[in-house]
């Protein structure tokens, strides 16, 4: 029994393929979100920084606005804004131009 379980996991795990590597930040990534409509990947990272990804994994902008650890990052429902947090204890609301939105 404890040989089929193993073979069960290998088989598995050698069945995994990596579609995307996300490549950019210079330090950790410490959150990730995805777009409602799985257009786009936001990550923020321990460099400070926000990217923007779309889903085949091609950069399409860094966001730069906070000044320590960005600990969080979320789409808007409708897809038109991001809004990240930061241990610098701010909050920015982005547009997806990666400007600093004047809600």
């Amino acid at each position: 029994m404890k040989t089929l379980v193993s073979t069960s996991i290998q088989k598995i795990v050698y069945s995994i393929k990596e579609q995307n590597r996300l490549l950019g930040h210079t330090r950790d990534i410490a959150t990730v979100a995805f777009s409602a409509d799985g257009k786009y990947i936001a990550t923020g990272s321990y460099d400070t920084t926000v990217k923007i990804w779309n889903s085949q994994g091609k950069e399409l902008q860094t966001l730069k606005g906070h000044t320590d650890v960005v600990t969080g990052v979320g789409f808007s429902p409708d897809g038109k804004y991001i809004a990240t947090a930061s241990i610098d204890k701010t909050l920015i609301i982005w547009n997806m131009d990666g400007k600093i939105s004047k809600l």
